[in-house]
């Protein structure tokens, strides 16, 4: 019989961790807990440790990490955190999960339905140092995805990560917006009809995107980036259609007056696919004019189904 939660499991056997039994949900270390003990589970990790939570179920939980260098993983499938789009629920009126602690990775994890006073509801809100990374996590049905602190001491990785169905309307809300921090890179998965926000939004020092299905809808943007800094795009699939909210695809430097970042430069690759079906046919790239004499390389990528003469191109 296992433990009651909260209480200690027996040792695992063989040299292996058991995985979590299928009547506890969360697990860290040998101590089991209940649904209703996420904030437990959190509090029992330790510098590095591991939080495993059972997968093919959804919970009603939030909770404050304040850990360093914890792994936060489904077993067995996706887990789902609901916030049953209760704007009193979401841990300090931030989001599902309010990452304190410096770094992080979370593993197949569905944060939806996340709604705050402020209409910045996320599935995590990421406030310490260090680099938080995300691997095949979902956002959907929030107010943002996620959303992080001003500080050039943090780095988000997101891997085969989707969002689809984000942001609150007011145009401030977005998929996933990052803030002045020191590196955002996004590899693979996919970001959808963001309503009125952008899909991507990042102030960060560095950006890179590769290999991401950009699908506009109703979004403002695909990709904002109101600070500038060094940005890389390549691999992409950007789409835009008659329901955007601007006909801009991709800013640049826009909410700033004068270069923010020590180093500044937007690199757009051949490898890009770009489809625009709005009528009439939106911007690929809008510029600030402080970076009229920036690094700019906009190379031949495949727009309207064709490399002969995309929009933009630097050479």
């Amino acid at each position: 019989m296992p433990p009651a939660p909260g209480g200690t499991a027996p040792p695992a056997t063989g040299g292996t961790t058991n995985p979590p039994p299928v009547n506890t949900p969360f697990q860290v270390g040998t101590q089991f807990f209940a649904a209703n003990q996420f904030q437990q589970a959190l509090d029992a990790l330790t510098d590095g440790g591991t939080l495993l939570i059972r997968g093919g179920a959804s919970y009603n939980v939030t909770g404050v990490l304040t850990h360093n260098g914890v792994t936060i993983m489904a077993v067995g499938g996706k887990a789902t955190f609901d916030g049953l789009m209760n704007p009193s629920f979401p841990a300090q009126g931030k989001g599902m999960i309010v990452q304190q602690g410096s770094g992080a990775t979370y593993q197949d994890l569905v944060f939806r339905n996340v709604a705050v006073p402020d209409q910045n509801g996320v599935g995590v809100r990421v406030q310490g140092g260090g680099t938080t990374t995300f691997q095949r996590c979902e956002f959907h049905d929030s107010q943002e995805g996620i959303l992080t602190d001003n500080s050039s001491n943090i780095a988000v990785v997101m891997v085969d990560c989707i969002g689809d169905n984000l942001g609150a309307g007011d145009g401030f809300s977005h998929g996933v917006y990052c803030g002045t921090i020191g590196s955002f890179t996004v590899t693979g998965g996919s970001w959808s009809n963001s309503n009125v926000g952008h899909l991507l939004k990042s102030r960060a020092a560095r950006t890179h995107v590769e290999n991401v299905v950009l699908t506009e809808g109703q979004a403002s943007r695909a990709i904002d980036l109101p600070n500038g800094g060094v940005v890389e795009i390549l691999g992409c699939t950007i789409s835009q259609s008659q329901d955007t909210n601007n006909p801009e695809i991709i800013g640049y430097g826009f909410e700033v007056g004068s270069a923010f970042w020590p180093t500044n430069s937007f690199t757009f690759r051949a490898s890009n696919v770009v489809t625009d079906t709005r009528s009439p046919l939106g911007t690929v790239f809008a510029f600030a004019s402080w970076f009229s004499s920036g690094t700019k390389v906009i190379e031949r990528y495949t727009y309207n189904g064709s490399t002969a003469n995309p929009p933009g191109l630097t050479g």
